[in-house]
Order: C-alpha cells, then sequence, then structure tokens
C-alpha cells in the first residue's frame, strides 16, 4: 500500500496538480483510500461467493456509517487490519447472522445494547484523526443521529416483513461497530 501511495502522490506532485511540501498528507489518504478498496473489495467477494452481496452492502452501510463517526479499535498494520476485517465479516455472516436469523428478538435487543454502548463510549479519538472537543462533539450528535436512522430503518423491515436476513445484517453491522469501540476502550 505504501508503495502504491508513494507512486500516485508522485505522480501528483510530478505533474504539478500537488506542491511536494503536501507529499505525506497525500500518502497518508492514499494509503487510507486503497486499504479501504482492498478491504471491501475482498467482503465484496466473499459475499458474491456466498451469494449474500445485498445483505452484504446492507452490513457495510450499517457498519461504515458509524465507523467513521465513532472510530474504534485500529489494527497496527495493514496486514492485520485486512486479516481483521475478512474474519470479522466471515464470523459475522457465518455465525452471528444466523444466530440472529432464529432469534429475531434477540437480535433487536443486541441492537439495543449495542446502541447503548456506542452512545456511551463514543466517539474514540485516534491518534492519527487527533479531533479535537468540537469535532468529536459533532461526531457524537451526528452518530445520534445515524443511530435513530438505523432504528427506524429496522423499525420498517419489522413492520414490513422485509426479510430477517437484510435485519441481521444491519444488526450485525451495528454490533460489530460496538464491539470494535469497546476494544478500542480497552
Amino acid at each position: 500500500m505504501n508503495r502504491m501511495a508513494n507512486y500516485l502522490t508522485q505522480c501528483l506532485i510530478s505533474n504539478e496538480i500537488i506542491g511536494a511540501e503536501r507529499k505525506e498528507e497525500y500518502c497518508y489518504g492514499f494509503e487510507i483510500a486503497l486499504g479501504k478498496l482492498l478491504n471491501y473489495s475482498a467482503l465484496l467477494l466473499i459475499a458474491w461467493y456466498i451469494d449474500l452481496i445485498l445483505p452484504s452492502v446492507i452490513f457495510m452501510v450499517f457498519f461504515c456509517s458509524l465507523r467513521r463517526r465513532t472510530g474504534g479499535y485500529h489494527a497496527k498494520t495493514e496486514l492485520r487490519c485486512f486479516v481483521g476485517t475478512v474474519g470479522v465479516y466471515i464470523f459475522a455472516a457465518v455465525v452471528i447472522v444466523p444466530f440472529i436469523i432464529r432469534n429475531i428478538y434477540v437480535g433487536l435487543v443486541a441492537f439495543l445494547i449495542s446502541a447503548i454502548i456506542i452512545l456511551l463510549l463514543a466517539p474514540v479519538n485516534h491518534p492519527n484523526l487527533d479531533l479535537d472537543d468540537q469535532e468529536l462533539q459533532q461526531n457524537k450528535k451526528l452518530t445520534k443521529k445515524v443511530l435513530v436512522y438505523q432504528a427506524i430503518g429496522l423499525g420498517f423491515a419489522l413492520l414490513l416483513e422485509l426479510g430477517a436476513v437484510y435485519m441481521a445484517f444491519a444488526i450485525a453491522g451495528v454490533g460489530v461497530a460496538s464491539i470494535m469501540i469497546l476494544l478500542a476502550k480497552t
């Protein structure tokens, strides 16, 4: 990732799109973007293989919409991040989601517990982000809004009987976000 990020940044500098003084900033941005692209592409490939693309996209939407505002555990290396991301997704898809499908009301309780954890402990300030107090408060407010929208979405899905598999993946996404916060706090 680092080599690719450096290469892309050097291309921007060589073509005078950015100044050399911004090299470190752009390298970091490219590393993050490339890491996310790799991780989410791997998840989508796995989802395609197990024939659960749409539920997996729902998982990623629920998880990512919280994760970007709440922070949480970050692996120390790109490889650990990749292995952890793929491992957590597979565990969620193979173990957690089938359990929630069989016990949807237990899943809704898990959503509620996860939401409470997120509301109490988030956001988690990562050293690479170095958010100030105002940014932390803004993320806290946005997190509350996201959780409300997610709860409303789950409520409608339940009322309209849209399918337990979709709800289970959504609940798992919120649960994983809360676990990442708990891991960061320990």
